[in-house]
């Protein structure tokens, strides 16, 4: 029953916006994901009750701050839908009880499969005509499911899971995750979202600070990274050249999107309050449109958690959600060293590097539904009370071999690699 709504809340993170308006589902979305979301929480507690303090530490210090910039806000129009944020935070909090209470089981390979079915939805939907978002050049960005953020971001963690199960298995059991993979990757360069980059760029960053052989980790890292230039190359040449123009800057288009005399206005805004605008106030500036401003430019979003949290929530904001991303990122750190099980090392870093990359680049907690569930996997995986166990009878054969595996080849086979998840 908790594997069910844990998947059913999962699938929340595939379900955009513009999808929901299109099957009349936008009103009922957010209430929806908020009880199927919270009831995966209070079934898991009441099935596995324990308590550990160290576990609440950064939840309720986190919690604390949320409800000091509440209090501010009594003043204003507070609307409790703005502090969704709790929800993410709630996750953090629960992640021990869902982990006991989903076990046994192997996360991983779970999560792969479901990731997987949504990259072929995806495909499916690009073979039958739908989706385009937005001009650049003489091409379009392919955005079937309405977002091509969440899309970008779902493709590289997808592709991520593949090349693990790639290299867990042997023989021709390898053709699927591969063929995953190079799905989930064409649907990242699809969508042209430079944000996909970075998040890249972060994992690698994150695999060298935690690898015990750096520099063999360095080359992995160099032969992947000619892989990957080497898709983008054939993606450029045979079906679009849209992100490798937006790569370059040379899509007629201002290189930030505009972002960075938007940001410069969030910054004085959020100068001349260092309390805080309160929460839910970027959303309802940019309401009615987007304002003007000098020039002839126009605003836009803060694309940056720390600024908008700034903005909406003053001192207090910028400090809660620097120890949000700070303290799961340093959680996410400490985890992977010490993983012995490297399909666990790669989806750990590969959310920490996608919340990094999406909250310094884009909306990363306005996007709810996403933030909540990789939220809550990622405590699943860096909390020790709340690892998924494995099934029972299995056993850690890898000994040194995988010790040695933490500085390893991301594309270098390992044979059944128990889960340890």
């Amino acid at each position: 029953m908790i594997k069910i709504i844990f998947f059913l809340a999962l699938g929340f993170m595939f379900l955009s916006s513009s999808t929901s308006v299109e099957f009349g589902l936008q009103e009922f979305r957010m209430i929806a994901f908020s009880i199927v979301f919270i009831s995966l929480l209070l079934i898991s507690f009441t099935l596995h009750p324990f308590i550990n303090p160290a576990n609440l530490e950064l939840p309720i210090v986190l919690a604390w701050f949320l409800a000091i910039m509440a209090v501010l806000d009594l003043a204003g129009t507070m609307d409790p839908l703005d502090y969704k944020l709790a929800l993410p935070i709630l996750a953090i909090a629960a992640a021990p009880h869902v982990g006991k209470a989903m076990a046994p089981g192997d996360l991983p390979a779970w999560l792969f499969s479901a990731f997987s079915v949504y990259i072929l939805a995806v495909v499916i939907l690009y073979l039958a005509g739908t989706g385009a978002a937005g001009t650049f050049a003489a091409a379009t960005r392919i955005d079937p499911t309405g977002s091509v953020v969440s899309l970008a971001s779902a493709g590289t963690i997808t592709a991520v899971l593949a090349t693990g199960e790639a290299r867990r298995a042997t023989g021709f059991h390898r053709i699927v995750p591969i063929s995953m993979a190079l799905l989930a990757l064409a649907a990242v360069f699809a969508t042209a979202t430079r944000t996909a980059v970075a998040t890249m760029g972060v994992l690698g960053v994150l695999l060298l600070a935690t690898s015990s052989n750096r520099s063999r980790q360095l080359r992995n890292l160099i032969g992947a990274g000619f892989i990957l230039a080497l898709l983008l190359a054939i993606h450029t040449i045979v079906f679009s050249d849209v992100y490798f123009l937006r790569l370059i800057g040379n899509n007629g288009d201002d290189y930030s999107s505009g972002r960075w005399h938007s940001l410069a206005h969030w910054l004085a805004v959020a100068a001349d309050s260092p309390l805080g605008q309160g929460i839910g106030t970027v959303r309802e500036i940019m309401l009615n449109g987007r304002p003007g401003l000098s020039g002839g430019r126009f605003l836009e979003w803060p694309h940056n958690e720390f600024v908008r949290f700034y903005v909406e929530g003053g001192i207090p904001g910028l400090m809660m959600i620097s120890l949000l991303v700070g303290g799961m990122t340093v959680r996410a750190l400490r985890s992977a060293r010490t993983a012995t099980d490297p399909r666990l090392r790669m989806l750990v870093l590969v959310l920490a590097a996608d919340m990094l990359a999406q909250s310094l680049l884009q909306n990363h907690f306005n996007m709810i539904y996403h933030s909540s569930m990789t939220m809550l996997i990622l405590a699943m995986l860096t909390i020790p009370d709340a690892r998924v166990s494995p099934r029972p009878g299995t056993a850690d054969r890898l000994g040194k071999k995988d010790m040695n595996e933490r500085g390893g080849s991301l594309c270098r086979t390992e044979r059944n690699l128990p889960s340890m998840t």
